[in-house]
């Protein structure tokens, strides 16, 4: 559903006729986006056998990596 939100949002936007409306629909995109993060977080353990660890692993190096360019 949340794909679907953003999918939806993205075409809007496409077609909006008044800064007004892109403001709008924009924020329906936001809306989707945020939903779709965890979603897609959630699905990754249940299809892979060894989601969680990798899930794991790829947050923890993007940490460390935005530690090193600060």
């Amino acid at each position: 559903m949340s794909l679907d939100i953003f999918g939806l949002s993205s075409m809007l936007c496409a077609y909006a006729t008044s800064p007004a409306i892109l403001i709008v629909y924009r924020c329906t995109l936001a809306l989707g986006a945020a939903t779709l993060i965890p979603t897609s977080m959630s699905i990754i353990p249940v299809l892979f056998a060894k989601g969680t660890a990798l899930l794991s692993l790829t947050t923890a190096s993007g940490i460390q990596q935005k530690e090193k360019c600060e």
